[in-house]
């Protein structure tokens, strides 16, 4: 965002210079065009990182709901085919456990989507009377397991969340053939970062 956002006061000290220059009429009007697309852009991008850091949704219509949503989301942004399915009884989460769930899903997704070149996801969510389980498998690129050390913050910070949970995170993944990661927490979880204010 600082980077489109300097990019634009730019064009628009260009712009300052060129008001009144003879002859400058047409290369104003394509300037201003061009404005208009990027800050269009640049308040898209805005309403989606507010409700990327603040799911209020989440509270009213549920996590699978929410999710589902965020599924769709990603499926249209990025061109590729994200299916998503909840079992039974996954609305009767806690909020902080729902909260927690569906942030494992946004760096995971946000993971596959970056690092992984998937042409599809699946995302899937089952619960039974004493726990409940997130997998997110996609057919990317995968990469050694013996390198997850070294894969960056994206697994690391799932896998740290999922830890406070008190729950655990499993992933399979080979070179050629996708990665499958599997969060499992207990319903009842203590959240130590319940209080997550929003963030």
């Amino acid at each position: 965002l600082s980077q489109q956002l300097a990019s634009v006061g730019i064009m628009l000290s260009a712009l300052k210079r060129n008001v009144g220059r003879p002859g400058s009429e047409s290369e104003n009007l394509q300037t201003v065009t061009t404005l208009q697309d990027r800050t269009s852009t640049l308040a898209e991008a805005v309403k989606n990182l507010s409700h990327e850091l603040h799911p209020g949704v989440l509270e009213h219509v549920g996590l699978v709901t929410t999710l589902r949503r965020h599924c769709a989301d990603v499926e249209q942004l990025h061109h590729l085919t994200v299916t998503f399915s909840a079992g039974d009884n996954v609305d009767s989460l806690s909020l902080d456990v729902a909260l927690c769930l569906f942030r494992v899903a946004q760096e995971a997704l946000a993971n596959a989507v970056r690092h992984a070149r998937p042409r599809t996801i699946l995302v899937q969510l089952t619960s039974n009377d004493d726990s409940v389980e997130l997998s997110i498998i996609d057919d990317g690129i995968g990469f050694a397991t013996a390198d997850r050390a070294r894969s960056g913050l994206g697994l690391r910070s799932i896998d740290e969340r999922v830890r406070l949970a008190r729950g655990n995170m499993q992933v399979e993944s080979r070179i050629g053939h996708g990665t499958a990661l599997r969060v499992r927490i207990s319903r009842a979880a203590p959240l130590p970062f319940a209080s997550e204010a929003g963030v």
